[in-house]
């Protein structure tokens, strides 16, 4: 399952038939200790794991269908706040906690930054083309037949992979301007 991940990346260095989708461009001008990028790592899939499990604690209750517009917000929400908790690991401020409101991300609110406004504005140019990456990795995720397994499986990659976008996406942002 972990084509999924490449998928995304794929499509978001807009590789073959998807330059609509290019938010890459492999340029990174920021840099992480090792060290640091294993401990964000692991801060990051515990937190996937946790939503992966509300949801599909939400949606055993019949509150949540998986539906193609929900798994969209939620894609977009999860990018938005890997964006943010990423930035305060690349400056070192571990005190920074970046919470997740499962019910924001499915009522598709958007996400409530904290970081410097510059930055907000260089995903805002961008939501379009996260958009048709989260579609199209739903419709690679439904394709694959992963969505016949468990909500929390297949869901965890789904927004790992958009996490993993959004880090990339940091790391060729100038931090300071």
């Amino acid at each position: 399952m972990q084509d999924v991940i490449m998928y995304a990346n794929n499509l978001a260095r807009g590789r073959s038939d998807y330059q609509d989708c290019a938010i890459l461009t492999g340029n990174r001008v920021n840099k992480i200790e090792e060290s640091e990028a294993r401990l964000h790592m692991q801060t990051t899939g515990s937190t996937l794991r946790q939503i992966a499990l509300q949801i599909e604690d939400i949606h055993a209750n019949g509150a949540y269908d998986d539906c193609r517009g929900n798994a969209i917000a939620l894609f977009q929400y999860v990018f938005d706040w890997a964006y943010e908790a990423f930035y305060y690991t690349i400056i070192g401020n571990h005190e920074k906690e970046v919470y997740v409101d499962i019910e924001e991300a499915l009522v598709e609110k958007e996400f409530d930054y904290s970081i410097p406004e510059y930055l907000k504005t260089k995903v805002d140019k961008i939501v379009p083309k996260i958009t048709s990456i989260a579609f199209r990795v739903h419709q690679y995720v439904q394709e694959q037949g992963y969505t016949e397994l468990p909500i929390s499986r297949w869901l965890y990659l789904y927004l790992g992979s958009s996490a993993s976008i959004a880090e990339q996406f940091l790391l060729e942002q100038d931090l300071n301007s």
